[in-house]
């Protein structure tokens, strides 16, 4: 074997370091010019539309629910935002004021500092699609550096620059070890092979999510003198994906006319829990609180109980007619069946 002397070597240094003169000050320009660009993005600067996400998608979500969303979590995640700000003197947490009425259940510190949560997410969301020219403003740093690197490299070896008579020092080659043979790994991946195909055909488990593939349910309770009534409304399904046979495909190949054919599979969404399932669940604590199953209610019910984790954890919404019964002394109280109703489900802590 012959080595030669490092001109060679010097060579590829000195394109190496061409190549880093050319990118080094694009991706410094790249990066200075689209840090400028994130800088400048903005929102709207109008309080007063902040404010209004903040009754809607906050104090509204929390206090009314979704209508028939599938996913109930958003709720939980619009209460949360209520708990979180903390406004000196003036209680915003939902979970204080939810049996108030009009506009105190919507403090305007209130929606103000929620609104400002909404306005730094969105402008955090628009900055975060404008990163991307980072990574266009370092691949085309990379792209002249790779180039510059070729180019003078090509100019360097054409004119053999740093090139003096060659100087060779032979060295022995040492003799050739012989080849170790590969049984021992192609024995390895058959037992490999064999647990996958095991594993393969075990039974997986039935993974079940959300849906609204059945009708909703109402159930209707009431307390024993009909002055505080209510609706359990059910609208998720428990559903899972089941694969069948739908047909086959052959193939004839050889000139014997041999047929090979595959079975085809196709999915369908079945249910496993209705709507009807998770009332009847829902049903037995309410009637925990004190109240009874009826057939018909006097009026109108539409005051959702606004503890977010009854649609998170039982999948149904709880409505009344009103929150505050009366006391001996005429004083104007939240109803002590209400507040087991808003108990049913622990609330979340944050």
């Amino acid at each position: 074997m012959v080595i030669m002397t490092s001109a060679s070597n010097i060579r590829f240094w000195v394109a190496f370091v061409v190549s880093l003169i050319a990118a080094i000050p694009t991706a410094y320009l790249g990066w200075y010019f689209t840090s400028k660009i994130i800088a400048s993005v903005h929102v709207s600067s109008d309080p007063t539309y902040w404010m209004e996400r903040a009754r809607n998608e906050a104090y509204g979500i929390c206090y009314d629910g979704c209508y028939d969303c599938l996913n109930p979590s958003v709720i939980e995640t619009a209460c949360r935002l209520t708990a979180i700000v903390e406004v000196p003197g003036v209680i915003c947490d939902f979970s204080q004021i939810w049996t108030w009425d009009g506009a105190s259940k919507y403090p305007e510190k209130c929606l103000v500092a929620v609104g400002d949560i909404y306005k730094e997410d969105a402008l955090a969301w628009k900055r975060f699609w404008y990163k991307p020219l980072y990574l266009l403003a370092f691949s085309a740093a990379a792209w002249i550096g790779f180039n510059s690197f070729h180019l003078s490299r090509g100019v360097l070896d054409k004119y053999r620059a740093f090139e003096s008579p060659p100087r060779y020092q032979r060295i022995e080659t040492p003799p050739s070890r012989p080849q170790i043979s590969k049984r021992k790994s192609s024995n390895v991946r058959i037992p490999l092979l064999a647990t996958a195909i095991v594993l393969l055909t075990l039974p997986s488990p039935v993974l079940g999510y959300t849906c609204t593939s059945q009708p909703a349910y109402n159930a209707l309770f009431s307390n024993a003198d009909d002055t505080i009534y209510g609706v359990i409304h059910g609208w998720l399904s428990s559903c899972y994906e089941e694969s069948y046979s739908c047909g086959e495909t052959c193939t004839s190949s050889g000139s014997l006319g041999d047929r090979s054919c595959d079975t085809i599979y196709c999915g369908q969404e079945r249910t496993a829990k209705a709507p009807r399932h998770y009332v009847n669940q829902a049903a037995e604590r309410v009637v925990d609180c004190g109240f009874r199953m009826v057939d018909f209610v006097p009026g109108v019910v539409d005051r959702r109980i606004p503890n977010p984790r009854i649609e998170g954890k039982l999948w149904v919404k709880l409505a009344v007619n009103r929150f505050n019964g009366t006391d001996s002394g005429g004083e104007s109280r939240v109803d002590e069946m209400v507040k087991c109703l808003y108990g049913i489900v622990d609330s979340p802590k944050w």
